[in-house]
């Protein structure tokens, strides 16, 4: 990996966990969403004890999905945003859509807190995408 890409790499997954603290404030969907969970206050009180570890796992697996999108765009060619476009929604229908509809109607979670959840993932792919390829 050329220190470009390392560099596109880290940058997305950065980018990915601010888009995560962004989404999930309360002021866009954290208030709606932790009701969704059924999370309280005291549970939420314990998650910030561990919020450095919570943090590190979301920048890994943030590095893991840019690495993934970097290794699927080499394959497939990316030369212009309408491509950048097809690729993140590419990625996102046939990969995390199903996934997480699946695990939403077998958990038999709300409609809004699976269209939450799977637009994040939607957002940081198209991001994601952005930062490799313009």
């Amino acid at each position: 990996m050329d220190i470009t890409t390392l560099f596109q790499v880290l940058s997305s997954a950065l980018v990915i966990l601010i888009l995560g603290f962004v989404w999930y404030h309360p002021r866009v969907f954290g208030t709606l969403w932790m009701r969704l969970v059924n999370l309280s206050p005291e549970m939420v009180e314990r998650g910030r004890r561990r919020s450095l570890q919570f943090m590190s796992a979301a920048f890994l697996c943030g590095v893991v999905l840019a690495s993934a999108v970097r290794i699927v765009a080499d394959a497939f060619p990316v030369f212009s945003v309408v491509d950048t476009l097809t690729l993140a929604l590419l990625l996102w229908f046939g990969f995390v859509f199903p996934v997480a509809l699946v695990e939403a109607i077998w958990e038999e979670r709300p409609p809004k807190l699976f269209l939450i959840n799977a637009l994040y993932w939607l957002a940081a792919l198209i991001l994601t995408s952005f930062i490799m390829y313009l």
